[in-house]
């Protein structure tokens, strides 16, 4: 079953969604959420073994969210931001939500080498935005 990008509404992601989590320790997790409430406490992240591991939303940096091959990427929405993470890492695209002060936000990265189509980005991990 190939996952495919969910619409968002708010910190929440509707449906099955294969994804990459990236955390402020530097490890990445590849594996697949449903129904994902990105601003709680803790992820259900399903891993590709049949497994499950839950991550801790304070210990995560990003989650990208990953369009299967052959199908398109989103259209970037939103205002045009640049973000840099506390480990110095840059991202450029687009914000449909970002709000200075909030928990986190989304962006659809301007760089579609990755094929992700989005990423939610986690305030705490946020060293400059501009």
């Amino acid at each position: 079953m190939r996952a495919t990008p969910a619409p968002a509404t708010g910190a929440r992601v509707a449906g099955e969604s294969r994804v990459v989590i990236h955390t402020l320790e530097g490890v990445q997790k590849r594996g697949t959420v449903r129904n994902v409430d990105l601003s709680s406490y803790a992820i259900e992240l399903l891993l590709p073994d049949g497994g499950r591991e839950m991550l801790d939303t304070k210990l995560i940096k990003a989650v990208f969210f990953m369009v299967p091959i052959g199908q398109p990427v989103p259209k970037p929405e939103g205002a045009p931001i640049a973000v840099t993470l506390q480990d110095g890492r840059q991202l450029k695209g687009q914000s449909p939500d970002y709000q200075p002060g909030g928990a986190g936000f989304f962006l659809y990265p301007s760089d579609q080498r990755s094929r992700a189509g989005r990423i939610y980005i986690y305030a705490s991990a946020v060293r400059e935005i501009s």
